[in-house]
């Protein structure tokens, strides 16, 4: 599961908002240094912290990041729209054939920028490897001072 799963889960989030901004806003998922395109959203992974769980499962929870990156007065005014979408798609997105609901969804203002976050936990199952099984040797004489045969 780990990082592909997370990485597919920011993808259908970028594809999302391209979707519902219609190719208004730029959207990128990684940083970009130069040639910056306004106005845009950063959506990134921000955490993921991993919980053990009964029965080889285990809970992923990861923490998303959505950054607005706007020059724009107008659009910087319209942050009660453009927050009610971004909270409605976040909500539920879709990942191949799997449904992930968006927790704790919360925005606010941060040097300058609008930045929303969101949680999604994914529950999973560990796989195990069967392991080559190991050579048993047999020892004959002393061993920790005592006589005998030692199997380890």
């Amino acid at each position: 599961m780990g990082e592909f799963v997370i990485e597919k889960l920011i993808t259908a989030l970028a594809q999302s908002i391209r979707n519902e901004f219609e190719n208004e806003w730029r959207v990128y998922t990684e940083s970009v240094y130069q040639a910056l395109e306004k106005p845009c959203f950063f959506v990134e992974c921000e955490k993921v912290e991993r919980v053990d769980m009964l029965n080889r499962r285990f809970l992923m929870r990861v923490n998303v990041k959505i950054t607005c990156e706007n020059d724009s007065e107008e659009r910087k005014n319209d942050a009660q729209s453009l927050s009610a979408k971004l909270f409605d798609l976040l909500g539920c997105i879709r990942v191949d054939d799997c449904f992930f609901n968006g927790r704790k969804i919360h925005g606010k203002w941060e040097s300058g920028s609008f930045v929303v976050r969101c949680v999604y936990d994914m529950v999973a199952k560990k796989e195990e490897e069967e392991a080559e099984k190991m050579l048993t040797i047999e020892t004959r004489g002393f061993h920790d001072g005592r006589d005998g045969i030692y199997k380890g």
